[in-house]
């Protein structure tokens, strides 16, 4: 069995030695950490989120050493960096859901407009078809409200 150990403050500062200096200690893992922050984000976001569970699984526990207190303090910055990435990308994304929502209810009122302009006042069996026609694209949507009979607008959306 071939067997070597490696002693990871003696690694050269490479790419290729980046994971492995991040379990070192004191100086060695600081700066892995400092590296591996100045990344392109695509490459570090999983490897941020570990290191981040990893610092909230050390906080946890009740009796810290010494090492545990500065592994810690060495994990801060990237636990904040994905802290801010990930609040961030939540709030991107339910201010998109909001509006992708809004643009939909719009839509919708639109399209209900223009149905009882055309037809009158529209009962409850209009509903899947208003539904289905919310899904369309303009191009698709324009012809249908303006040439469609009420007739052939319940018989293609409405229910079966």
């Amino acid at each position: 069995m071939k067997t070597a150990l490696v002693a990871i403050n003696q690694l050269p500062p490479t790419a290729d030695t980046l994971w492995l200096r991040i379990l070192g200690k004191g100086r060695t893992q600081q700066q892995a950490i400092e590296e591996l922050l100045a990344c392109p984000e695509e490459h570090t976001h999983r490897v941020l989120e570990l290191l981040a569970i990893w610092r909230i699984n050390m906080k946890l526990k009740e009796h810290l050493t010494t090492d545990e207190q500065e592994l810690i303090m060495n994990l801060t910055p990237a636990y904040q960096q994905w802290r801010d990435h990930t609040w961030q990308q939540g709030r991107q994304q339910g201010l998109a859901q909001g509006s992708q929502q809004g643009h939909l209810e719009e839509r919708r009122e639109l399209i209900t407009h223009i149905l009882q302009s055309r037809f009158g006042e529209l009962e409850e069996a209009w509903l899947p078809v208003i539904v289905s026609l919310v899904q369309l694209s303009p191009q698709e949507l324009s012809p249908i409200l303006l040439h469609s009979s009420r007739e052939e607008l319940l018989a293609q959306f409405g229910q079966d």
